[in-house]
Order: structure tokens, then C-alpha cells, then sequence
């Protein structure tokens, strides 16, 4: 956001590197209880400014830094946490945790014994596993063969072994080149079972970690629209939750003082939309435009025929305002009425 070839990178990693794919295994987790809290109770407040788009049912932060070993297990990763508490439990000796579903710190026990198979450097030769067929390259990380030696690597074939064995718990382990760092981006992660991975630039905590997660949360709501109106009213949603919230909105409020750029011409707009008409913004996110497979704008046309004329001409000047910039934008996906 700090430069309009930054916003356009960041654009393009949201709706192709990182969309529907497993790359949040490369990130650092956020697991922080008060962190949790703020999510869920902002994903309430979202729900004025329109339904979602696809079923919610988690959302699960990153840092966008690297993590030391992407092989580890997270809470992203498990598919049914039930499922894999039982056989765990049952085939592996792993204690039992009741409510595993519903309660951050069992999860997170439950990751950290995982994980701990997996740096196991036995774990081949114990059971369920001694008594596989390996293949080929799985002997390789075994250290098995001519080059076995070569290729040993107990930690790529643990995860392997446990991504066959609890197939049905857990997504398996995905290869990436070149993971890129340093992004803020909201990724529908799994649109069938509603499952978003949300990216963060910031230490944990702080003001500016909230400021860009309440900007990133409202996009959850539908994350295939890309326009300005979008993005502003994400940035008045977090000005929101700054109050609600109590913390400093300094962090953003210096970004977007500037009209001239895009990013601060889109808070600007909504904001005084808000500010003036906060009615008509409620459900707002609901009208929307197919421009592409899996992209959407806000359709204003459809927005407009709801408004008296009173709000019609307020929105009509505030655009005024602003459009110039907007339109020359890399990210425009405005729909002009």
C-alpha cells in the first residue's frame, strides 16, 4: 500500500499465487486467544454491510513470513478435527482430547503431538508404518538405495507417511517455488468449506496488525469482488473497529490521507458515504457484477435503484471527487454510473 506498484503486486498475489491453494503451509501460524476473539466478534459486525458470499466457517491468520519447516502440521490443516482425534488416539497412542473442535489451546496440543511424529526420526520403523510398501521415492527419504544416503530426509517423509495415513483428517503437504513474503490479502482458501487464510504484514498485536486484519476480515465477505468501493469500505469497516476495539487508527489514517492515490481516494469516498448516508450502505456488498470467472465488482447501477434521489446525487458527487483517480488505477474494476 505504500506505492501504486506494491498495491498492483499485491493485487496480483491475491488472485493467482496464493488463491485456492495450499501455500498458507509456508507462512508462520498466528494462534493468539485475544487475537481469535477480535475475529470473531467483527465477523458478526461484518454481517451489516452484506451476507456472505460463501459459507464461513474459519478463518485462520498468517504472518507473511516464512516459516522454518512448512512441513509441520497447523490448524489449517486439519479437515476434520474429530476424525483425526480418534485415530490419533486409537492407532497412533496419541492422548485423547475431548471438544477438540471447539477449544483453541486442545487444538493446539493436538498440533504440537503431531508434529512431534513428525520429527520422529523412528517413526518408519513403528507402527502402522513399519508395515508399509514404501515407494520409491519415499525409500529415498528413508535413506534407502543407492542414493538413499543422498536423499535421506525423515521430516519430508513423515509428513508424506502421515498425509496417506490420516488422508481423510488433513490436507496434504504442497510444494511451492519461491514463496513470496511480505503481502496483505485475504484468500479464500476453500470455497466449498468455507475456509479463509487471511495474510498480515504486522507484529502480532499491534495497532497496525489490527488496522490491516479489520481491512482484510471484510473482504471475507465476498473475496471475488475487486473495485474501489471494496476497498474503501474495507478501510471504514476497520476505522470502525478502531473505536470499537480501542486501538490507534494512526497507522492507516496517515495512508489514506492522501487522495491522489487511489487506496486513500477509496476510503475517502466511502467514508463520507458513510458519514452522510450510513443506511444505504447496509447489505451494500449483496449488489454485485460478474466481470470474469472469479472476478465481481460492485454494481452501482443495481445499488443506485434503491436509493432516494437524495442519495443518489450525494453518491453522484463524492464520485466525482475521486473517479479521476480511480479509473487511472491499476486495480480498476469500478463499474461508473
Amino acid at each position: 500500500m505504500k506505492a501504486s506498484k506494491l498495491i498492483l503486486l499485491l493485487f496480483l498475489l491475491s488472485s493467482s499465487v496464493l488463491a485456492e491453494s495450499k501455500a498458507y503451509q509456508f507462512y508462520r501460524p498466528i494462534n493468539d486467544a485475544k487475537v481469535e476473539l477480535f475475529v470473531s466478534k467483527a465477523l458478526k459486525e461484518l454481517t451489516y454491510y452484506g451476507d456472505f458470499a460463501f459459507p464461513m466457517t474459519e478463518v485462520h491468520l498468517r504472518q507473511s513470513k516464512l516459516r522454518e519447516e512448512p512441513r509441520m502440521y497447523s490448524r489449517a490443516d486439519i479437515l476434520n478435527w474429530t476424525l483425526l482425534n480418534e485415530k490419533l488416539h486409537s492407532e497412533l497412542a496419541i492422548p485423547s482430547f475431548p471438544k477438540i473442535q471447539h477449544n483453541l489451546q486442545s487444538q493446539l496440543s493436538l498440533i504440537k503431538a503431531l508434529n512431534s511424529l513428525i520429527a520422529d526420526e523412528k517413526l518408519v520403523k513403528q507402527k502402522p508404518f513399519s508395515s508399509l510398501s514404501l515407494t520409491n521415492q519415499q525409500k529415498k527419504w528413508a535413506g534407502k538405495g543407492f542414493f538413499g544416503f543422498f536423499s535421506e530426509d525423515h521430516i519430508k517423509l513423515n509428513r508424506n507417511l502421515l498425509d496417506t495415513f490420516l488422508k481423510d483428517c488433513v490436507n496434504s503437504f504442497q510444494f511451492i517455488k519461491r514463496p513470496p513474503t511480505g503481502m496483505q490479502l485475504c484468500e479464500l482458501a476453500d470455497a466449498k468449506r468455507g475456509i479463509y487464510i487471511i495474510y498480515l504484514k504486522h507484529p502480532v498485536g499491534s495497532d497496525a496488525f489490527y488496522c490491516e486484519l479489520g481491512h482484510e476480515l471484510f473482504h471475507t465477505l465476498d473475496p471475488t469482488i475487486y473495485d474501489w468501493h471494496m476497498e474503501g469500505l474495507a478501510n471504514v469497516f476497520s476505522e470502525q473497529l478502531s473505536t470499537t476495539f480501542n486501538f490507534s487508527w494512526e497507522h492507516f489514517q496517515t495512508i489514506l490521507s492522501d487522495s491522489k492515490k487511489p487506496y486513500g481516494a477509496s476510503y475517502q469516498m466511502m467514508h463520507e458515504l458513510y458519514l452522510n448516508e450510513p443506511n444505504s450502505l447496509k447489505k451494500f456488498t449483496n449488489n454485485k457484477l460478474k466481470r470474469s470467472h472469479q472476478k465481481s465488482a460492485i454494481d452501482t447501477g443495481k445499488w443506485l435503484n434503491m436509493r432516494n434521489e437524495q442519495q443518489k446525487k450525494l453518491y453522484k458527487r463524492i464520485l466525482k471527487l475521486h473517479s479521476a483517480v480511480l479509473i487511472a488505477s491499476p486495480q480498476n474494476f469500478m463499474k461508473i454510473n
